[in-house]
């Protein structure tokens, strides 16, 4: 939703600053589009681009035969392609651009689902937005005056396998090669230093090298990219997402940490921020089944242990506040989870896909579970909650048809399991005895009507209220 809303305002805006186009009369196949420009088509599939600066934003002109068009050739002279220029033109194969152009607009070519061959010339110093969103690009070199990957620009280009991108780089933008499934390798510039959010959600990655440049990794960057098995942050790394954000990484990836690096560390996989104050990512494949959170730390990323499906148990100290959106969701052998009274607040989808989670402990009765919708958080849940009478957990519980018992019952249950076991060590803890005849309750070595009526007198006692052994009442009684 959020890559959609991206896209969206991006379109928007675009359009929003397109100016008035003047009303022109023109032939069916040629026209004017720019103030020195001029367009043709040939009626064979070809449409032609001459003249000198600009084009104007969204020219509409051939879209009568938009889908005869296969190949667009742009003169040298113009220097400027508008903004959706040629999207949707969806038999457009072929694209050759003069050195005269340095600007590319929004979108000017997505959704061109067939389109294969592009040469962008290195006089082009800024591509727009989704310029080639859902295009059939198989490789592209980019220009050597590029400074930055737009937002979108490679989005869900399918057969983009290679791609070589110059040192001038310094930023990806957000969904920049997001859903590109054949790109399983990139070289990264030396001189980058942001990754957007999704950059490169669900690609086709198998390994990446961050650069020593790096500064910044936004949310969700390598989310879904499930055959990234490990990734290495660089010691100049100083932002990983944020904490209202997504998951950064795939669930499936390793976290390694330079030792040079100021601001985070690794431990097994697992990344924290340097203070190991936050708990960043937790790869699945950990083989641990019991994880004691470190006492240090206050703050766990959304998603962090996110389909974790070794883990039966989560220690989780008594500093963290907010459970996060998807924490422990599809973590599907996890049997209890017991949130200290610190915390105030469990958020979205938390426990979603937990099939066997059978106890779920909240221990602060003003903890609230802030999901409008029970079911993302408590789906395929069919066990009990604990807490205490009259507790906000209490009343969303019965409000939800959830099983509710008391924090009461469960200390009951083990402090009686406690109890029993001390007896037991009590009774196999024995001092020296001697050996009287069967029977023989008093110890005179003679088993007679005494003997008998001093153990009825007993068990009558012990009917009243008293405790002590038979032994105790034998001694306490008169000779």
């Amino acid at each position: 939703m959020k890559k959609i809303l991206s896209k969206l305002v991006s379109s928007v805006l675009a359009l929003s600053m397109i100016p008035a186009m003047p009303v022109y009369a023109e032939n069916v196949n040629s026209g004017k589009c720019g103030d020195n420009a001029s367009w043709k088509y040939d009626g064979n599939g070809k449409l032609t681009i001459s003249g000198s600066g600009k084009m104007y934003d969204a020219i509409d002109s051939w879209n009568s035969f938009s889908n005869n068009i296969t190949e667009i050739e742009v003169k040298s002279g113009i220097t400027y392609i508008g903004v959706h220029e040629f999207d949707r033109l969806e038999n457009l194969k072929i694209v050759s651009l003069p050195n005269t152009i340095n600007q590319i607009g929004d979108c000017a070519f997505s959704m061109c689902i067939n389109l294969e061959e592009i040469k962008l010339p290195d006089s082009i110093t800024s591509i727009g937005s989704y310029t080639f969103e859902g295009c059939n690009l198989k490789e592209i070199v980019l220009p050597q005056k590029l400074s930055s990957i737009s937002d979108g620009l490679f989005s869900s280009c399918f057969d983009l396998s290679n791609i070589i991108i110059p040192d001038t780089i310094t930023e990806i933008g957000h969904d920049a090669f997001g859903g590109c499934t054949s790109l399983k390798t990139i070289q990264l510039p030396s001189n980058l230093t942001s990754i957007g959010e999704f950059a490169f959600d669900s690609s086709g990655l198998t390994q990446i090298v961050l650069p020593e440049s790096l500064q910044d990794i936004e949310n969700c960057a390598f989310v879904e990219c499930n055959n990234i098995k490990s990734i290495t942050i660089p010691k100049n790394v100083r932002i990983i997402g944020d904490i209202e954000g997504g998951k950064i990484f795939s669930q499936n990836t390793k976290i390694d940490v330079s030792h040079d690096n100021s601001y985070f560390v690794s431990e097994n996989g697992i990344l924290f921020d340097k203070n190991r104050t936050t708990l960043i990512h937790y790869p699945i494949d950990n083989s641990v089944k019991e994880y004691i959170i470190p006492d240090s730390v206050k703050k766990i990323y959304p998603c962090a242990f996110l389909g974790a499906t070794n883990l039966e148990k989560v220690q989780i100290p008594n500093k963290i506040s907010v459970i996060n959106d998807s924490t422990f969701a599809n973590c599907t052998n996890l049997v209890e989870l017991d949130f200290p009274e610190s915390v105030t607040e469990i958020k979205t989808a938390v426990f979603y896909g937990c099939s066997n989670l059978n106890s779920i402990i909240i221990r602060n009765p003003q903890c609230v579970i802030s999901d409008p919708y029970w079911e993302s958080t408590f789906k395929d849940f069919q066990g009990t909650i604990y807490g205490y009478p009259n507790s906000i957990v209490q009343k969303y519980a019965n409000d939800n048809g959830i099983k509710f018992k008391l924090i009461d019952d469960l200390n009951t249950t083990t402090t009686s399991t406690a109890t029993t076991s001390t007896a037991t060590s009590v009774v196999t803890t024995t001092q020296p005895v001697t050996t009287h005849p069967l029977g023989d309750v008093n110890g005179d070595d003679i088993v007679d009507g005494r003997d008998a009526t001093a153990i009825l007198t007993y068990y009558a006692k012990t009917s009243t209220g008293y405790t002590g052994t038979l032994e105790d009442f034998i001694k306490s009684q008169p000779e």
